[in-house]
């Protein structure tokens, strides 16, 4: 099981997120996994015709140190169609009995799709299976975007807010990848994070409108197979979902967890040097806002130019070749 590279410190003990569903496979014996429910999407049940080849799920031991995942494996199909799988927990009955003021809903896993080959749709649905916040991997699992339903403010129809994720230039053999969502149900407001891209709609947004107050009834998965497909395989690892206080998602405490990757002065008005000599393989740098905005692209230095930059707190972010993400906050005087 792979380490979290953010750790986060509440500032009260008043403050906490609430499990509503976990899952890390630690606790299953390598093979068949059947706690999740498949189900053929043309039926609408898990009755599926024999001649019919679903996604074959399996606890399989990862990499290294990596402790068990889930497989799921797509054979080859002779026919088109579309599978659903879905944990057996009622996410809705549970995020109505959240305890009070907990009305975020985060959703966090690790998965690695290069060799899928069929569409995959995840995310968090209402009970009319429309998706309220969630992600599309297409294209071998080499593009991987974001979505999130909102209204168009230029006639008020309801569409979705689109943001790239991973766009068909990296994706390392065998490394997961973290994604997180957010769903704020006062505001409506969703945050999208995946390994090469964030994503966050909220009132700012020019051209759409966040939805508060969407029914939050299930977490699934969509697989649509086309006719004649090559057998493919998705990891899955460290699924949960959570509910939370919006004033939780303000005390994060982006921490690398290789302790030698450093930034000082800190704070800085000018100039910030950054310190990561055990950190190889850099593939490139990203800064962003408390609120999950990109704000600029560095050039991966020692020493990076802030004097752009409003007063603030940022968060620093570097991003290797193998696939590993660390993160540093700073403040720009």
């Amino acid at each position: 099981m792979k380490k979290y590279l953010l750790s986060i410190l509440f500032i009260s003990s008043l403050i906490f997120s609430q499990a509503l569903h976990t899952e890390n496979f630690e606790n299953y014996s390598i093979g068949a996994f059947n706690n999740w429910t498949i189900i053929n999407y043309s039926s609408g049940t898990p009755n599926i015709p024999a001649a019919y080849r679903p996604p074959v799920l399996q606890v399989s031991q990862g990499n290294g140190g990596q402790g068990k995942i889930l497989k799921i494996t797509t054979p080859n199909n002779q026919f088109m169609d579309r599978y659903e799988i879905k944990n057996t927990g009622n996410l809705g009955t549970l995020w109505s009995g959240r305890q009070s003021g907990n009305n975020v809903l985060r959703v966090k896993f690790q998965l690695y799709t290069k060799d899928i080959k069929s569409d995959i749709t995840i995310g968090l649905y209402d009970s009319q299976k429309r998706m309220i916040v969630g992600l599309t991997i297409g294209l071998e699992g080499r593009i991987i975007d974001g979505y999130a339903r909102a209204t168009k403010k230029v006639d008020n129809t309801v569409d979705y807010y689109k943001v790239s994720l991973l766009n068909n230039q990296f994706n390392p053999p065998n490394v997961l990848q973290d994604i997180v969502y957010t769903y704020d149900y006062d505001t409506g407001k969703v945050t999208i994070e995946g390994p090469y891209g964030i994503g966050v709609l909220d009132a700012a947004n020019t051209q759409y409108n966040p939805i508060p107050n969407q029914e939050i009834f299930e977490h699934r998965m969509y697989f649509s197979f086309l006719s004649g497909v090559q057998n493919g395989v998705m990891l899955l690892d460290n699924y949960q979902i959570e509910a939370l206080p919006f004033s939780a998602l303000s005390t994060i405490d982006h921490k690398s967890e290789d302790q030698t990757f450093k930034i000082y002065p800190n704070p800085s008005n000018d100039y910030i040097n950054v310190s990561y000599p055990n950190i190889k393989n850099i593939q490139f740098l990203q800064i962003f806002d408390m609120n999950g905005r990109l704000i600029d692209n560095p050039v991966a230095s020692s020493k990076i130019n802030i004097s752009g930059l409003p007063t603030g707190n940022f968060i620093l972010k570097v991003l290797t070749k193998d696939g590993n993400i660390f993160t540093e906050k700073f403040i720009k005087k």
